[in-house]
C-alpha cells in the first residue's frame, strides 16, 4: 500500500471506525480492556471464542484481542477458525506466562503479536498499532485482487505487461493493437485499480 492510501485509512481508523474484539471469560479483564480502548477503538466484548464466531462474517474488519486459554474452544483454535474463514480480523493474543510458548507459535501461524497479563496500556496501544497497520495492507490487498478480477481478459493482459515495465509501443505490439489502445486500456485499469494514471 502506498503511503498516500495508508495514511487514509489510518485516519478513518484514528477517528472511531476501527473496531476491537476482546475475547476473554473474565468479566473484570473485558471492562479494564473497554475503559483502556475507549477513546480510541470502538469494542466489542464477547465471552467464548463460540461467540465471535457466530456473528463474526457480520462484522466490519478490525483487530482481535483473544486469551489463550478461553473456556471450550481455546484461543489457539479461534485463530486458526478465523484463518480458515479468511476472516478481515488481525490478532493480538493476551496471554499468562505459562501460555508464552503457544503464543509464539500462534505468532509463527499469523498472529500479530502477544501480550503478558497483567497488560501495561503503552504496550497494547503500540501492538493495536501494528496490528491497525496490518488490516489496513490486507484490506487493500483484497481490494486489489477484487478489481483486477473484474478486469477484462485485454486489460489483464495489458498490466501484465506494463508490470514489466514495457512502453505503450512495444505491448501494442506484442498484442497486435495500437499503441492508442493500450493507452485507453491503461486508463481502465487505473479507473479500476484507483490508481493515478501516470502510476500505471
Amino acid at each position: 500500500m502506498d503511503k498516500l492510501n495508508r495514511s487514509l485509512m489510518m485516519t478513518v481508523y484514528r477517528i472511531g471506525t476501527m473496531f476491537v474484539y476482546l475475547v476473554d471469560d473474565d468479566p473484570l479483564v473485558l471492562a479494564s480492556l473497554q475503559a483502556t480502548l475507549a477513546e480510541r477503538y470502538e469494542t466489542r466484548a464477547f465471552h467464548t471464542a463460540e461467540a465471535l464466531l457466530a456473528v463474526v462474517n457480520d462484522l466490519p474488519p478490525g483487530v482481535a484481542l483473544i486469551d489463550m486459554a478461553l473456556p471450550g474452544m481455546d484461543g489457539a483454535a479461534l485463530h486458526a477458525e478465523l484463518s480458515d474463514r479468511q476472516s478481515a480480523v488481525e490478532v493480538v493474543f493476551l496471554t499468562g506466562q505459562g501460555n508464552v510458548p503457544l503464543a509464539v507459535e500462534a505468532m509463527r501461524r499469523g498472529a500479530v503479536d502477544f501480550l503478558c497479563k497483567p497488560i501495561r496500556r503503552a504496550d497494547l496501544l503500540a501492538v493495536l498499532d501494528r496490528a491497525v497497520e496490518r488490516l489496513a495492507d490486507l484490506l487493500e490487498k483484497r481490494r486489489r485482487t477484487q478489481a483486477i478480477s473484474r478486469l477484462s481478459e485485454r486489460e489483464r493482459q495489458v498490466l501484465q505487461n506494463l508490470a514489466t515495465g514495457a512502453p505503450s509501443k512495444v505491448i501494442a505490439h506484442k498484442l497486435g493493437i495500437s499503441a492508442r489502445t493500450v493507452e485507453m486500456h491503461r486508463a481502465h485499469i487505473c479507473d479500476k485499480l484507483g490508481m493515478p494514471t501516470a502510476a500505471a
